[in-house]
């Protein structure tokens, strides 16, 4: 699409329900003209059908297959410079598949906190990582700053292969290093933070303007990883798992009920 102002990138891996929250709600609160460029990172028969059939609903969504030559965090990072290789608007956005702006006209209000200092702005990350940096999770950005600087999103590895830096770790450091600074959203943990929308959530990240209790966005956090949070204290390994599994269905099912609720309110 041509005229853009915005290119939103969005990697998949088995992610499809979180797709098709984040694109309904692109659709509805997004002021600017703008593309969605989705890369499938190599998921599921199932999840690709459903992918395909959530994305042919939108014209303006551009849909690569491209399975990467790793898994993990190495893959994620090789689908997203392919993606912002791919990006041509003014202004360019990441989002994790499992992470939504919940704010209309949010684009609008982020691009217009970006000025000569600030090029970059979004989510905040959870300690111990640096407070004052957005994480990659959701932010928007100056296209030709983010390209000027050269940044490469693969994690930085020993001489054993072994995971240094996450995923995206150029960025905060490249930005910084050229004398630019990036703006936070505020994160809320609702294990901690039980004043938010998605305060049923067991664990999930809420964020917020500075000075604002309207929230802006969220972040489910463990996409299609049912593992990533102990749901459970069962000693049996085999029960522990598929406890945690259930547990990570339900939480999964209320978050994007909870999206689509204020999505649909905007």
């Amino acid at each position: 699409m041509k005229n853009c102002l915005l290119d939103v990138c969005i990697v998949n891996f088995n992610s499809s329900d979180f797709i098709a929250v984040n694109l309904l709600a692109l659709s509805k609160l997004t002021k600017n003209r703008f593309r969605v460029l989705v890369c499938d990172s190599g998921s599921s028969k199932k999840d690709i059908k459903k992918l395909k059939d959530i994305c042919s609903q939108y014209d303006n969504v551009d849909l690569f297959f491209r399975r990467q030559e790793r898994k993990g965090s190495l893959g994620h990072a090789q689908a997203l410079n392919f993606l912002l290789d791919r990006t041509e608007a003014p202004y360019g956005c990441i989002l994790d598949a499992d992470c939504v702006f919940l704010r209309r006209n949010w684009d609008e209000i982020l691009i217009k906190r970006i000025t000569d200092k600030t090029k970059i702005i979004g989510t905040q990350a959870p300690p111990p990582k640096p407070q004052d940096f957005p994480l990659i999770f959701g932010v928007l950005f100056e296209t030709e700053t983010f390209r000027r600087l050269k940044i490469n999103f693969l994690p930085a590895q020993d001489d054993s292969g072994s995971v240094t830096k996450d995923t995206g770790w150029e960025v905060r450091e490249k930005f910084l290093k050229s004398g630019y600074q990036g703006e936070v959203l505020e994160m809320k943990n609702t294990r901690y933070f039980k004043n938010g929308p998605f305060a049923k959530i067991s664990a999930c990240a809420e964020y917020y303007l500075n000075g604002e209790n309207r929230i802006f966005a969220s972040h489910f956090g463990r996409g299609s990883n049912s593992f990533g949070k102990a749901y459970s204290n069962l000693k049996i390994p085999g029960l522990r798992q598929l406890s945690n599994y259930f547990g990570w269905i339900k939480d999964k099912k209320r978050w994007i009920r909870t999206a689509l609720d204020i999505i649909s309110r905007e």
